[in-house]
This record gives C-alpha cells, sequence and structure tokens, in this order.
C-alpha cells in the first residue's frame, strides 16, 4: 500500500499543480490583454501630449512675434506719441473751415467731417 499511497499523493500533487498551472495562464493572459491596453493607452497619450506641445510651440511663436511687434510699436511710436503735432494743437481762438458746403467751426468736427462725408460724385455713382 505504501506504494499505493504514494502514487495516490503524487496524483494530487501533480492534479494541485495543473490547476495552478492552468490559474497561472489565465492570469498571464489576462495580464498581457491588460498590458496591451495599457500601452494602446500610453501610445494615444503620447500623441496627444506630442500635438499639444507642438501646438503650445506654435502658440508661443506666435505670442513672441506679437510681443516683438508690441515693442517695436512701443519704441517706434513713443516718439510720435509724445510729439505735438500743429494740427493737434487747441487754440483760444475760433477757426471755421469749411468742408464741401458744411462749414464747422471746431476743427476736430471738420476732420469728423472728412472722414464721414460722402463725397458729390460718390453719392451719384
Amino acid at each position: 500500500m505504501t506504494q499505493e499511497g504514494d502514487i495516490a499523493r503524487l496524483e494530487e500533487t501533480v492534479t494541485g499543480l495543473l490547476k495552478k498551472f492552468t490559474a497561472l495562464k489565465a492570469e498571464k493572459s489576462a495580464l498581457e490583454k491588460s498590458l496591451a491596453q495599457k500601452v494602446s493607452e500610453n501610445e494615444e497619450l503620447q500623441a496627444r501630449l506630442n500635438n499639444m506641445q507642438s501646438e503650445r510651440s506654435d502658440v508661443s511663436d506666435r505670442v513672441s512675434s506679437l510681443l516683438e511687434k508690441i515693442e517695436q510699436w512701443e519704441t517706434e511710436g513713443d516718439e510720435e506719441l509724445f510729439e505735438p503735432v500743429a494740427e493737434d494743437v487747441v487754440t483760444e481762438t475760433v477757426e471755421t473751415q469749411t468742408v464741401g458746403e458744411k462749414r464747422y467751426e471746431d476743427p476736430a468736427e471738420a476732420r469728423q467731417g472728412k472722414l464721414f462725408s460722402i463725397e458729390p460724385s460718390a453719392a451719384n455713382s
């Protein structure tokens, strides 16, 4: 019986090992599937990150360009902004200007009248 008992014990051990092996194969399969999903998700996120970094770089370049233009405008425009132009100087005397058929006492109104008036030749066209 010792031989039969040894064989029975060996059968139980082999059966237990086969069950554990089957369970480990199923766990390995599940882990491989999970890994494949994570790799796919990682690739997708990496592509999105690369796209966003590219967009960020483009936006940064555009903002830098705009800032350079503003700085250039400020340095060029500072001289013009603070130097009074003869026609912008306000005087105490009342001047009249005639634009077309209209007479203006305020030079500023005359300039606006020039901007917004319709020329007779343009109105007839």
